[in-house]
């Protein structure tokens, strides 16, 4: 049993579709891939849409960084204090993936053999 992890941020190097195909696809084929994190030190909301979008259409699984409050350069906090009120970055991750859930009536994503 073997999975892969990959970070990805805005500013680093690997940050365009291009490089995702060419570096995260190509391990998707081997092996399920999840994105243990994902973030933009700047909380750029088209950054995290543009790579939840692609994922979604490789069956990439992710989780967005990070759940704590703080300024952007943690990586994009997801909530403003800790009684959970969401910032934008953390509203358009909870929106994408409840529109994946209420797509998939219920189910995200699919369960995969991969051999």
């Amino acid at each position: 049993q073997l999975v892969a992890s990959v970070h990805v941020y805005a500013a680093d190097t690997c940050h365009t579709a291009k490089c995702w195909s060419e570096t995260i696809a190509t391990t998707a084929q081997k092996v399920p891939v999840i994105t243990g994190e994902v973030g933009s030190k700047t909380c750029s909301t088209t950054f995290l849409q543009k790579y939840m979008k692609w994922s979604d259409k490789r069956g990439i699984s992710y989780l967005a960084w990070a759940w704590e409050t703080g300024d952007c350069t943690i990586g994009g906090p997801l909530v403003a204090n800790f009684s959970g009120t969401p910032t934008s970055y953390g509203t358009t991750f909870k929106n994408h993936v409840s529109a994946l859930f209420i797509a998939g009536h219920g189910e995200v994503g699919t369960v995969s053999t991969r051999k």
